[in-house]
């Protein structure tokens, strides 16, 4: 019996390791796209809403899905009219969209960013993405888009962060 209860105390431990690992090594990512965006000067020192959303995502275990991935994709923006912030997390193994207003996350809706969008940030065609948002961002006052990848390898974090103007194109979304 107590062989067993051993067993069991040592599962819990590394299960509760592993859980405290992925959740230091994303926090380490959302410090980094924060600290990213601020040096491509995307963002002004100050508060990062952004970097405190993420945060309260990883302390509701909500991006626990994308433990062991090597590479993470953001799009984040911010409604004024409304105050509700956007986002949308993936990997190859999972997705996550979300809203977050009035202190209230909101899951699985449909997200603000097309396919297109999502397609060009995991290509990290910044050369496209740039002519879109030329040719194609003619509304009135189109949402400012933090686009981000995080490459994981052996715990060292690299990030690519990128700002644009939303766009739209009926054909290629």
């Amino acid at each position: 019996m107590t062989g067993m209860r051993i067993i069991i105390v040592s599962i819990m431990l590394v299960l509760n390791l592993n859980q405290g690992c992925t959740k230091n090594i994303l926090k380490e990512v959302s410090l980094a796209i924060s600290e990213e965006q601020l040096k491509e000067d995307l963002r002004k020192k100050g508060e990062d809403y952004y970097h405190t959303i993420r945060t309260k995502l990883i302390e509701l275990d909500s991006l626990d899905i994308f433990q062991n991935s090597d590479t993470l994709f953001f799009l984040e923006t911010y409604e004024y009219e409304t105050g509700t912030f956007y986002g949308k997390i993936w990997s190859t193994k999972a997705k996550i969209n979300y809203t977050y207003k009035q202190r209230t996350f909101n899951f699985g809706e449909s997200g603000v960013f097309s396919d297109f969008t999502c397609e060009l940030l995991e290509k990290w065609d910044i050369k496209t993405i740039r002519e879109e948002e030329i040719q194609n961002s003619t509304m009135t006052s189109p949402f400012f888009i933090y686009g981000t990848r995080a490459m994981i390898k052996d715990e060292a974090i690299k990030v690519d962060c990128i700002g644009f103007k939303e766009f739209f194109s009926l054909e290629k979304n």
